[in-house]
């Protein structure tokens, strides 16, 4: 069984694999980490392990999880991975951001890709896929690059934050094209806007490197899928499937 921990700022996903499929996921506190992964009984089942972070890792934290598997895999910039990476600074590459890419390779392989994130931040992660569909042959499929944007919450927050008198909007109520109140005028202007981006990413992935999966994934994609075409595929655990497929790369290799 693989052990698939995803570290955010004030929680971690944690997910328990066998043979590429999720058996379970809950989130825990930062606090509460270090003593689930010392405590949690299904640990002697665990073989591999790999993490994720966005914050730096506690020494205590790596020891705990070196316990339980001696080679566990702290996935960073040095970390080998299923394709290759074309940005030219791979060790500022947030490690979610890869993982995702990953967790849709993993379901797509031979499609080009694009991964948009709908979380604090939107991030848009574009894969070239490894045949001859999307143009010469390559030995594997690269990560060309990405974007990164405010994300919905940010842009309410700044609209409000940044005036004297416009309100914080709550993203949940009426939204039509254009706004007829200040309320709806802001939601509109902040989700529509985002929807119009995101159209606008897919068009141009699109002419550029012929025609892409679309993959949302993140805590605000299930409210932008329903602006986009049905054919775009919201998955809120690619990150945590994504690691699992490195993890099983990682075994392949060694």
């Amino acid at each position: 069984m693989n052990l698939i921990i995803d570290i955010g700022n004030s929680s971690a996903k944690v997910a328990f694999f066998q043979g590429g499929q999720m058996q379970e996921t809950l989130r825990v506190g930062l606090a509460e980490l270090e003593d689930f992964v010392a405590t949690e009984e299904r640990m002697d089942r665990v073989e591999r392990c790999i993490v994720s972070s966005t914050v730096m890792l506690s020494p205590s934290l790596l020891d705990k999880l070196r316990a339980v598997d001696s080679h566990a895999v702290v996935l960073s910039g040095m970390t080998p991975l299923p394709f290759a990476i074309d940005y030219k600074t791979p060790h500022t590459l947030g490690p979610d951001r890869v993982a995702a890419v990953a967790g849709a390779m993993s379901r797509w392989q031979e499609q080009s890709i694009l991964v948009v994130d709908a979380g604090t931040c939107v991030t848009y992660d574009v894969l070239t896929c490894k045949n001859t569909a999307c143009g010469a042959p390559t030995s594997m499929a690269h990560y060309v690059g990405g974007n990164i944007a405010p994300g919905l919450m940010m842009r309410l927050r700044a609209v409000n934050e940044h005036t004297s008198r416009l309100p914080l909007v709550d993203p949940r109520g009426e939204l039509p094209q254009l706004g007829f109140d200040t309320h709806s005028a802001i939601r509109a202007g902040v989700l529509r806007g985002i929807q119009h981006e995101i159209e606008g990413y897919i068009d141009y992935i699109n002419k550029e490197y012929g025609r892409v999966k679309v993959v949302l994934t993140g805590g605000d994609s299930l409210q932008l899928k329903s602006l986009l075409a049905d054919d775009v595929v919201v998955d809120e655990h690619l990150v945590l499937y994504g690691l699992d497929y490195i993890l099983q790369y990682n075994e392949q290799i060694s």
